[in-house]
């Protein structure tokens, strides 16, 4: 996606902690990847913008 920055990947209940997260500190956020059939265990990734992206990072590596 063009203008955004991926800055979490792991289990889409990680990526779900993580964009709650970023939300709370009024930082855009989107996942991207979704549940199956496996059960919460997918790959899932956090996307920010650009321009959000070196504080989201910080905010990642604090809630680790």
């Amino acid at each position: 996606m063009t203008g955004w920055e991926v800055v979490f990947e792991g289990p889409q209940f990680a990526a779900d902690v993580v964009q709650a997260s970023l939300e709370a500190a009024g930082i855009h956020a989107l996942t991207v990847g979704s549940d199956t059939a496996y059960g919460p265990i997918v790959q899932s990734r956090v996307l920010v913008p650009e321009e959000e992206a070196a504080a989201a990072r910080t905010i990642v590596a604090e809630t680790g």
